[in-house]
């Protein structure tokens, strides 16, 4: 707080959140004659074994930099990195995930979403019939109140779907855990701690095989479609060489 924090923060205080990290970045470089502007996100996430998807909470909002570098076009920095405590404060965020009830809880709420909010009468039907055969044997005593009843079954249902996608790994999720499993036995990385992204791994290991799977799996990923089958082949191959430039620059 104060008539000029960016001045307070880069030669007073010394310490601050992203905001203050990105700001000053941002303002040096563009008195160095490097066109720079502010970008607002989040940064990490908590994979939801449940549910099958990302959580990405408030308390991962996050600020950077892109920076204009002639002939690369726009580049993020993130001066929050080099900060002393940044791998301190991501394995801080790490030991807060989100427990028992608040997954199940939030995994209701999804395919509560997913399965009435957005779904087509096509896949709602399924939906239920698929519900119906899981819990056949389950009957509601007859004492109920009747407004149990539209509130059960679609309890039922939410509930239904959630153990028929949780039990169900798709080739893309098998695949990238494997990855993680080989990252973490070829250079001891805990990639579970700071949510650490495949790009991350990359820039951490050093190993060009490492960056050239987060790329193609990036790719893939925010295409949000399914895996080819030559694609998979040729990223399990790459599984299989990480690690294997260390022998080879000896």
């Amino acid at each position: 707080m104060g008539a000029d924090p960016i001045a307070q923060f880069l030669f007073d205080k010394k310490r601050g959140h992203c905001e203050l990290f990105a700001s000053s970045c941002a303002l040096l470089l563009r008195l160095a004659g490097v066109p720079a502007r502010l970008v607002g996100g989040y940064y990490g996430g908590e994979y939801h074994e449940m549910g099958g998807y990302y959580v990405i909470t408030e308390a991962m909002a996050h600020v950077w930099v892109e920076a204009y570098i002639d002939g690369q076009g726009w580049v993020t920095v993130d001066p929050s990195s080099y900060a002393v405590n940044f791998r301190q404060q991501l394995r801080a965020g790490a030991g807060r995930a989100i427990g028992l009830f608040a997954r199940v809880s939030d995994s209701l709420t999804y395919y509560w979403n997913r399965a009435v909010i957005t779904y087509d009468l096509q896949k709602q039907l399924e939906l239920v019939r698929r519900a119906d055969r899981r819990f056949s044997n389950l009957h509601l005593p007859t004492t109920a109140n009747r407004l149990l009843v539209p509130v059960g079954a679609l309890f039922i249902a939410a509930v239904a779907w959630f153990l028929f996608r949780s039990g169900r790994w798709s080739r893309k999720e098998r695949l990238v855990k494997r990855f993680y499993a080989r990252v973490e036995q070829e250079y001891g990385l805990s990639v579970a701690e700071g949510g650490l992204g495949l790009q991350e791994l990359a820039d951490m290991t050093g190993d060009p095989v490492v960056a050239e799977f987060a790329v193609r799996y990036g790719a893939i990923l925010y295409q949000d479609r399914q895996l080819a089958g030559r694609e998979y082949r040729q990223l399990a191959a790459l599984l299989r060489r990480i690690g294997h430039w260390k022998n080879d620059r000896r």
